[in-house]
């Protein structure tokens, strides 16, 4: 029962402690995964909103450049004056965020109308990549050329929008452009919160970089996390730069046009709250499982000095304090069970019983101490000769012993005895009033085997009578009932 009590406890303890471990772990992969959660919404909504903001930017130009080709188109305005004609295109100008100018070629390149900041004028315009674009197309696309430096005043790198302009029969009559400087990107996105680290770009669908904000790390770390969208399709993922660091990616093309813009994040700082957040749950966890851990050894250690204690008072309660031979109590108990599984088993049981000889006089000469060490010896011999399971020695009053024998027949017993009686004989503890002048004992035995008693007490009262006969025979022997002589007493 104590063992299965503190296995119990044991197990609860490490299931506790395994349950607050399996909650904490939990509850840090749920933080790890609501922090990535918040940072992707973040980032997905920056990414949204500059995506549109750049798509509507973009649709006012080209509905800039598309008004510009329908007036063109119109005979009644290519019939007007120069002057007239140029006031006109200008009314059908939306200035819009970051416009550098807004021009027209004719089919032989040369600069016809501008509007914004000026370009000279009649300068050819054949050799930029617009316009061999626009002259090679089938129909009037929208055309978004490569970043360069127009040739206007005060000209910032930009990129050139351009659409065609066409003949009544179809035959190419020139470009109308316009340039988006792509300071007005730096500009956008500067206004942006991204963190420390946080890094947002525009890109061409060819991968040509546009913009990025800010302008570190260098624009080739990130270059691996833009070529696996282009391959793989895939928006949102993480990925290793060259610098080493991983990074959340949330790419958005936008809508219509061959450009993407991306929002970069450092997953060391989209993590950085969650580390020690999760380190504290952690720590709360391993204090708790120590907490717990603690407890329970404390309750084991409790429950064994308990278990040692009732152990310690059931053995003196069994025991015979001065020689440390089972009690009478003890010996009854045994005695029952052992008389039991002999009735159910039929294997042979015996019985001794076993008195010092001469013991009052002894005590009377030599002193109650010395009867009381006298006792001991005696018990010290019987426990060296009585250590199998099935043997049970015990003070069975005064100076009787008594030793039941399980699984042992008349000659075990008699054998056993006589080992007993010698043993004690051969200490030779001086017994002036003794049969041979030392201590020595006289001793009866009954067994199941020479005879079938009806019950334990028949057996006992065999053993007795046998010991009887040890005395009037001239002590210091041993003596087997036997039933006949009984009767013939």
């Amino acid at each position: 029962m104590p063992i299965h009590r503190s296995s119990t406890l044991l197990a609860s303890s490490l299931g506790l402690t395994a349950a607050i471990s399996a909650l904490s772990l939990w509850a840090i992969l749920e933080m790890r995964h609501d922090a990535l959660e918040v940072a992707s919404a973040n980032g997905h909504n920056i990414a949204l909103l500059v995506q549109r903001d750049i798509q509507r930017n973009l649709d006012l130009y080209d509905m800039t450049l598309m008004a510009v080709v329908h007036a063109h188109a119109q005979p009644e305005v290519r019939a007007l004056s120069g002057e007239v004609r140029e006031s006109l295109l200008k009314d059908y100008t939306a200035p819009t965020h970051g416009m550098g100018s807004v021009f027209i070629t004719n089919a032989q390149g040369v600069a016809t109308f501008n509007f914004g900041k000026e370009i000279p004028e009649r300068i050819d315009l054949s050799g930029r990549e617009y316009f061999q674009a626009q002259r090679e197309a089938k129909g009037n696309q929208l055309y978004i050329g490569h970043p360069y430096i127009p040739y206007s005043s005060n000209a910032r790198s930009s990129i050139a929008l351009s659409r065609r302009l066409e003949r009544e029969d179809g035959s190419f009559a020139g470009v109308v452009g316009a340039n988006l400087e792509l300071n007005y990107f730096r500009e956008l996105f500067s206004g942006l919160n991204l963190g420390e680290g946080g890094t947002v770009s525009l890109h061409m669908r060819d991968g040509t970089l546009l913009a990025r904000w800010p302008d570190s790390p260098p624009a080739g770390t990130l270059a691996g996390a833009f070529e696996r969208y282009l391959a793989s399709g895939e928006e949102t993922f993480f990925d290793v730069g060259s610098d080493g660091e991983t990074r959340w990616h949330d790419f958005r093309p936008v809508e219509g046009y061959p450009l993407v813009f991306s929002v970069a994040l450092p997953s060391a700082e989209i993590y950085e709250d969650w580390y020690w957040r999760g380190g504290l749950i952690a720590l709360l966890g391993l204090a708790l499982d120590g907490t717990v851990i603690g407890l329970a050894l404390i309750a084991l250690r409790q429950m064994r000095q308990r278990d040692r204690k009732e152990a310690e008072l059931q053995m003196a309660a069994s025991t015979d304090p001065l020689t440390g031979l089972n009690n009478r109590r003890a010996f009854d108990l045994r005695a029952g069970h052992e008389w039991s599984r002999y009735q159910r088993s039929g294997a042979a049981l015996s019985v001794m019983l076993m008195d010092i000889d001469k013991f009052k006089a002894y005590n009377d000469h030599y002193g109650h101490p010395a009867g009381d060490a006298a006792l001991r010896t005696v018990a010290q011999v019987i426990a060296e000769w009585t250590r199998r399971p099935s043997d049970c020695a015990a003070r069975f009053g005064g100076e009787e012993f008594v030793i039941l024998l399980g699984d042992s027949d008349e000659a075990d017993a008699l054998a056993l005895a006589e080992h007993i009686r010698a043993s004690l004989q051969e200490l030779a503890v001086l017994h002036e009033h003794g049969p041979l002048g030392v201590l020595t004992l006289s001793i009866g035995v009954a067994s199941t085997s020479r005879f079938s008693p009806v019950n334990w007490a028949e057996l006992l009262q065999s053993a007795d009578s046998a010991l009887y006969q040890a005395k009037n025979g001239g002590r210091n022997r041993v003596v087997g009932f036997r039933p006949v002589e009984v009767e013939s007493s």
